[in-house]
C-alpha cells in the first residue's frame, strides 16, 4: 500500500494566533523545516491572560493548603484553573476504564490493514496535522479515533485513507476554530473520495464511537506531570517525543495513557542523564506499580533509535528543528531496571 497526500497549493498561510489553516508547501519528504516548539506560545506555556489573582478568591481560600504542590504553584495562573485540576484529571483517570483500544482486538478483527499500514495512517494524520498548523489536541483525539474504529470495525485496505483523514476532520471540528474544507480533503486523497464520501464516512465513524468525540489522551496527561517537575524546555521536548512515538505502533494501544504519559516523561529525564523523581510522577499519575511503565518505557526505548536514524520519518522531521535539540542529544542505551524503580 503506497497512497500519499498530495500537495494543495494557495491556501492562505496561517497566522497562528489568527487561522488554523496553512498553505501546502511540498510533499511529505520535502515539507520545509518547522518550529515545533514556539518560546512565545508554546502549549506548555501559559496564553496571554490577565494576571488577576482576585478571581480565584472565595470563601474557601483554607482549602488551598490541602492542594497538590503544582496546583499551590498555579494558583495565580488563571488559565491553569489550579483549583479544579486535581478534580479534572481525577475524572479524566476513571474514563480511562472506557478506552476500548487493544492490539490483540486490531489484529482479530482487521483482516487486510497490517501494523504497517496503521503507522502510515498516523502519518497521514501528522502530516494534516502539521500543514493546518492543527494542535495536538487534534492530532492525538484522531489517532484515538482511528485506534478505537480499528479495533471495533473491519477497514478495507481501500478506505484506510478516507478513514484516516476523516477522523482528523472530525477531531478538527472538536479542537479547532477552523476547519479543513472537504474538496482540499478530497484533492489532498488524489480524488478518490468525493465530498459526500467523507461525510457518509464520518456518519458511520460516529456510530462506531457511539458518537463519543472527547477521550483522555496520553498528551492530556503529559502536560500534567511535565507540569508537576516544573519540566525545562528540553525535557519537554524529549517528553513529547516519546509521546509521539507510542501513536505509532499498534502495542502502545494496550497501555493506558497515563501509563505513556508517565513513561515519556521518566525517559524524557532518564535520556537526558538528569534525576527522575519517580516517585514523585507515580504520585501525580495515580500510579502505584512500576512494572507496566517500565515495560511501556522499554518499548519506546526500542523504537527510538529506528525513528532518530531515518530523516525520512515524519517524527525526526518534526524534531530536527527543536529549539534544543534535545531529542538527538538522548542517551537511548539505559538499564531500565535500574533507573526506573521505587526502591
Amino acid at each position: 500500500m503506497r497512497p500519499s497526500l498530495r500537495v494543495i497549493s494557495n491556501l492562505p498561510r496561517k497566522d497562528t494566533k489568527q487561522s488554523n489553516t496553512t498553505s501546502f508547501m511540498a510533499r511529505f519528504n520535502n515539507l520545509p523545516p518547522t518550529t515545533l516548539f514556539d518560546d512565545d506560545d508554546s502549549e506548555y506555556s501559559d496564553p496571554d491572560v490577565i494576571e488577576d489573582s482576585s478571581a480565584y478568591d472565595d470563601d474557601d481560600d483554607d482549602d488551598d493548603d490541602d492542594l497538590p504542590a503544582v496546583d499551590r504553584r498555579n494558583l495565580n495562573k488563571p488559565a491553569k484553573l489550579a483549583k479544579y485540576a486535581e478534580t479534572i484529571f481525577s475524572i479524566a483517570r476513571q474514563d480511562i476504564s472506557s478506552l476500548t483500544t487493544s492490539s490483540e482486538q486490531f489484529r482479530l478483527i482487521q483482516k487486510e490493514i497490517t501494523p504497517t499500514m496503521h503507522e502510515t495512517a498516523v502519518r497521514w494524520i501528522m502530516i494534516i496535522q502539521k500543514q493546518y498548523g492543527m494542535s495536538n489536541d487534534t492530532l492525538y483525539e484522531a489517532v484515538t479515533y482511528l485506534d478505537t474504529i480499528l479495533s471495533k470495525w473491519p477497514v478495507r485496505e481501500k478506505q484506510l485513507q478516507m478513514v484516516a483523514v476523516t477522523c482528523t476532520w472530525m477531531a478538527a471540528k472538536i479542537e479547532e476554530r477552523s476547519v479543513p474544507k472537504l474538496e482540499e480533503l478530497s484533492y489532498m486523497c488524489s480524488n478518490e473520495y468525493k465530498a459526500d464520501d467523507f461525510v457518509k464516512c464520518e456518519r458511520k465513524l460516529l456510530r462506531i464511537l457511539d458518537f463519543r468525540l472527547s477521550f483522555p489522551t496520553s498528551k492530556f496527561f503529559l502536560r500534567r506531570l511535565l507540569d508537576s517537575i516544573d519540566a525545562e524546555q528540553n525535557v519537554i521536548e524529549a517528553a513529547s517525543f516519546f509521546c509521539d512515538l507510542a501513536l505509532f505502533p499498534i502495542c502502545f494501544m494496550d497501555y493506558s495513557p497515563n501509563i505513556i504519559a508517565l513513561a515519556a516523561v521518566c525517559l524524557g529525564k532518564l535520556c537526558l542523564n538528569e534525576f527522575c523523581p519517580t516517585l514523585r510522577l507515580m504520585a501525580y499519575a495515580h500510579i502505584e506499580e512500576i512494572d507496566e511503565v517500565r515495560k511501556c518505557a522499554n518499548s519506546m526505548l526500542s523504537l527510538a533509535p529506528k525513528i532518530l536514524n531515518n530523516p525520512k520519518h515524519v517524527l525526526h522531521s518534526r524534531y530536527s528543528n527543536s529549539s534544543t535539540q534535545s531529542v538527538f542529544q538522548m542517551t537511548l542505551s539505559l538499564d531500565l531496571n535500574k533507573l526506573l524503580s521505587t526502591t
